[in-house]
């Protein structure tokens, strides 16, 4: 089709503006030595009536449980995106240029504890300083809707980056059976933070409800758990996959460490979470404009989208929102990627 297109505006002529334009799916970013993406331009569904069904779009508060909805039509022009989360070495790189901070600790816990190598995406990292680093390498950081379009790579109505199938451990890092020392690492009681959790959650059945209750406040507690693995694993229900599921890894991974989307992005879901341009109001989705939705004009959290390592299976879908205070947030779960607009 561009061959025939390009004959006929030899033959006949052509304003500039008709021809066609060769945009490159894939870039180098000299200044802080990334590759990046094309986005395509397109129109989606942002969002699903289906996650958290029990929560009230009109209440505000701080947790994972925001509804993402409801659904609506949004349409985006062409971006590129990173194809994965800024590194520990980029960080450094622009730490060293610049003289902004790089933290090594954050939250009583150690950088060389949950993101030993350079090749791990960096963390401790401030929205304001995933904003600075956007600044100094000349791109920007993507909007809520820039990044649920991307994630979805190209995919429609499904619930992951690669589809609908379930996290069985070779799509991505999240709360796998691995992460309960990690958890300990973070100060969490197992059998408080299990007992809460298995009284909260609604997709729990009154039968596994008393099971899991009993074994946690049995002498072995969450051993108990873990050793009873094969009851749970037969419900087929993603709330108990962090008890037997293995994606490799307790801690943070090394980015581009599982397959990537239709978009050629990794990560976007599990490892760590990731910062995006918005301020989050929850209400937000019902008033949203149609064309490049950049969110509201001001507000007290920004959004974070991705799921995480230490979030459960259900946590990683792709339409799932959270937020954190953009000034004093300097987290062990949160990262960033950098988006730049197609010249």
């Amino acid at each position: 089709m561009i061959l025939i297109t390009v004959i006929f505006c030899f033959l006949l002529g052509c304003d500039k503006e008709d021809q066609p334009i060769d945009i490159d799916r894939e870039i180098y970013w000299p200044k802080d030595g990334t590759i990046m993406r094309l986005i395509p331009a397109g129109t989606f569904k942002m969002g699903d009536n289906d996650l958290y069904p029990e929560a009230k779009v009109e209440l505000e508060g701080q947790s994972g449980d925001n509804p993402p909805r409801p659904v609506h039509t949004v349409e985006l022009d062409a971006f590129y995106m990173d194809i994965h989360e800024v590194t520990v070495e980029k960080y450094k790189r622009f730490a060293n240029e610049t003289g902004h901070i790089f933290r090594i600790s954050g939250q009583g816990t150690e950088l060389s504890e949950l993101a030993p190598t350079d090749q791990h995406p960096a963390i401790y990292v401030s929205w304001y300083d995933a904003k600075a680093y956007a600044k100094w390498a000349g791109k920007r950081l993507p909007t809520e809707a820039e990044w649920e379009y991307a994630a979805r790579g190209g995919l429609v109505g499904k619930r992951y980056p690669w589809g609908h199938d379930p996290l069985d451990g070779t799509q991505a890092n999240f709360a796998d059976k691995n992460v309960h020392p990690v958890y300990e690492y973070l100060g969490y009681n197992l059998v408080s933070l299990y007992s809460q959790a298995v009284l909260r959650r609604t997709d729990i059945a009154d039968a596994e409800r008393e099971l899991l209750l009993k074994l946690l406040n049995s002498p072995d507690g969450i051993d108990a758990v873990l050793r009873n693995t094969d009851l749970f694993r037969a419900t087929g229900k993603d709330i108990f996959r962090i008890l037997y599921v293995d994606d490799g890894h307790s801690i943070l991974a090394p980015v581009a460490s599982y397959p990537s989307n239709g978009y050629g992005l990794y990560d976007m879901a599990g490892n760590a979470a990731e910062w995006t341009a918005d301020w989050y109001s929850r209400g937000y989705y019902a008033r949203s404009p149609k064309k490049n939705p950049k969110g509201p004009k001001n507000g007290t959290y920004k959004v974070m989208r991705g799921g995480g390592y230490l979030r459960n299976a259900i946590e990683q879908h792709v339409a799932r929102r959270d937020m954190r205070r953009p000034e004093t947030d300097f987290s062990y779960v949160i990262s960033f990627r950098c988006v730049a607009d197609v010249p």
